[in-house]
Protein backbone atom coordinates (compact mmCIF):
# COMPACT_ATOMS: atom_id res chain seq x y z
CA UNK A 1 0.00 0.00 0.00
CA UNK A 2 1.72 3.18 -1.10
CA UNK A 3 0.39 6.65 -0.46
CA UNK A 4 2.54 9.55 -1.62
CA UNK A 5 4.29 11.56 1.07
CA UNK A 6 4.57 8.77 3.64
CA UNK A 7 7.50 6.67 4.72
CA UNK A 8 7.78 3.11 3.34
CA UNK A 9 5.27 0.74 4.88
CA UNK A 10 6.65 -2.00 7.13
CA UNK A 11 5.19 -5.37 6.18
CA UNK A 12 5.71 -6.71 9.72
CA UNK A 13 2.59 -4.83 10.84
CA UNK A 14 0.47 -5.81 7.85
CA UNK A 15 -1.54 -8.55 9.61
CA UNK A 16 -2.46 -6.33 12.55
CA UNK A 17 -3.31 -3.46 10.21
CA UNK A 18 -5.50 -5.66 8.02
CA UNK A 19 -7.36 -6.79 11.13
CA UNK A 20 -7.80 -3.21 12.33
CA UNK A 21 -9.18 -2.12 8.95
CA UNK A 22 -11.51 -5.13 8.87
CA UNK A 23 -12.88 -4.13 12.29
CA UNK A 24 -13.91 -0.73 10.91
CA UNK A 25 -16.26 -2.47 8.49
CA UNK A 26 -14.76 -0.49 5.62
CA UNK A 27 -11.89 -0.92 3.16
CA UNK A 28 -8.93 0.68 1.45
CA UNK A 29 -11.16 2.56 -0.97
CA UNK A 30 -12.84 4.23 2.00
CA UNK A 31 -9.42 5.27 3.34
CA UNK A 32 -8.43 6.66 -0.05
CA UNK A 33 -11.70 8.59 -0.25
CA UNK A 34 -11.24 9.93 3.28
CA UNK A 35 -7.74 11.14 2.40
CA UNK A 36 -8.87 12.68 -0.87
CA UNK A 37 -11.96 14.46 0.43
CA UNK A 38 -11.07 15.27 4.05
CA UNK A 39 -7.29 15.58 4.10
CA UNK A 40 -7.24 18.48 6.59
CA UNK A 41 -9.52 16.57 8.98
CA UNK A 42 -7.20 13.54 8.77
CA UNK A 43 -4.16 15.67 9.61
CA UNK A 44 -5.91 17.48 12.46
CA UNK A 45 -7.34 14.23 13.88
CA UNK A 46 -3.97 12.45 13.71
CA UNK A 47 -2.32 15.28 15.65
CA UNK A 48 -5.21 15.64 18.11
CA UNK A 49 -5.28 11.88 18.70
CA UNK A 50 -1.63 11.78 19.68
CA UNK A 51 -1.84 14.93 21.79
CA UNK A 52 -4.71 13.37 23.76
CA UNK A 53 -2.97 10.05 24.48
CA UNK A 54 -1.33 9.76 27.90
CA UNK A 55 2.40 10.26 27.79
CA UNK A 56 2.41 12.00 24.43
CA UNK A 57 4.31 15.22 24.25
CA UNK A 58 3.60 16.87 20.91
CA UNK A 59 4.07 20.62 21.29
CA UNK A 60 1.62 23.08 19.78
CA UNK A 61 4.50 24.82 17.99
CA UNK A 62 7.42 23.29 16.19
CA UNK A 63 9.97 25.24 18.26
CA UNK A 64 9.53 26.59 21.81
CA UNK A 65 9.61 30.38 22.08
CA UNK A 66 13.18 31.66 22.11
CA UNK A 67 14.60 28.37 20.77
CA UNK A 68 13.88 28.85 17.07
CA UNK A 69 16.85 27.82 14.93
CA UNK A 70 18.79 30.36 12.93
CA UNK A 71 18.30 30.37 9.17
CA UNK A 72 21.71 28.78 8.62
CA UNK A 73 20.89 25.93 11.05
CA UNK A 74 17.98 24.53 9.06
CA UNK A 75 19.35 23.59 5.66
CA UNK A 76 21.55 20.60 6.42
CA UNK A 77 20.79 19.83 10.06
CA UNK A 78 17.07 19.08 9.98
CA UNK A 79 15.69 16.00 8.27
CA UNK A 80 11.94 15.91 7.66
CA UNK A 81 10.76 12.31 7.82
CA UNK A 82 7.02 12.96 7.66
CA UNK A 83 4.40 10.84 9.36
CA UNK A 84 4.98 7.29 10.44
CA UNK A 85 2.62 5.11 8.36
CA UNK A 86 1.44 3.16 11.42
CA UNK A 87 0.46 6.35 13.25
CA UNK A 88 -1.49 7.61 10.26
CA UNK A 89 -3.10 4.24 9.49
CA UNK A 90 -4.34 3.79 13.08
CA UNK A 91 -5.75 7.31 13.04
CA UNK A 92 -7.45 6.69 9.67
CA UNK A 93 -9.11 3.53 10.98
CA UNK A 94 -10.26 5.32 14.14
CA UNK A 95 -11.59 8.17 12.03
CA UNK A 96 -13.56 5.80 9.79
CA UNK A 97 -15.38 4.47 12.86
CA UNK A 98 -15.84 7.87 14.52
CA UNK A 99 -17.44 9.34 11.41
CA UNK A 100 -20.29 6.81 11.72
CA UNK A 101 -21.43 8.78 14.82
CA UNK A 102 -22.52 5.56 16.54
CA UNK A 103 -21.28 5.01 20.10
CA UNK A 104 -21.99 1.27 19.85
CA UNK A 105 -19.82 0.99 16.70
CA UNK A 106 -16.92 2.72 18.45
CA UNK A 107 -17.30 0.55 21.56
CA UNK A 108 -17.38 -2.64 19.50
CA UNK A 109 -14.35 -1.53 17.50
CA UNK A 110 -12.33 -0.71 20.62
CA UNK A 111 -13.34 -3.94 22.38
CA UNK A 112 -12.32 -5.94 19.32
CA UNK A 113 -8.90 -4.28 19.38
CA UNK A 114 -8.56 -5.51 22.98
CA UNK A 115 -7.24 -2.21 24.22
CA UNK A 116 -6.99 -1.73 27.98
CA UNK A 117 -9.19 1.04 29.39
CA UNK A 118 -11.85 1.13 26.68
CA UNK A 119 -13.78 3.95 28.39
CA UNK A 120 -10.67 6.13 28.45
CA UNK A 121 -9.92 5.34 24.79
CA UNK A 122 -13.52 6.11 23.86
CA UNK A 123 -13.39 9.50 25.61
CA UNK A 124 -9.94 10.28 24.19
CA UNK A 125 -10.91 9.51 20.61
CA UNK A 126 -14.20 11.43 20.84
CA UNK A 127 -12.39 14.45 22.28
CA UNK A 128 -9.68 14.26 19.59
CA UNK A 129 -12.38 14.00 16.90
CA UNK A 130 -14.19 17.06 18.26
CA UNK A 131 -10.92 19.03 18.34
CA UNK A 132 -10.03 17.94 14.81
CA UNK A 133 -13.40 18.97 13.41
CA UNK A 134 -13.10 22.38 15.07
CA UNK A 135 -9.60 22.96 13.69
CA UNK A 136 -10.31 21.59 10.20
CA UNK A 137 -13.15 24.03 9.56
Amino acid sequence: MGIGGFLPYQSATLGADQRRLMLTGQGLDDIRQLLAEHYELVVQFTLARWRELPGSDIPEQEWPAGEEPDDDDLDGDVEDLGYDPKMVFDALCDLLVLRKQEAAALDGYLKSLRLPGIRAWHATLRRAYGNAIARAQ
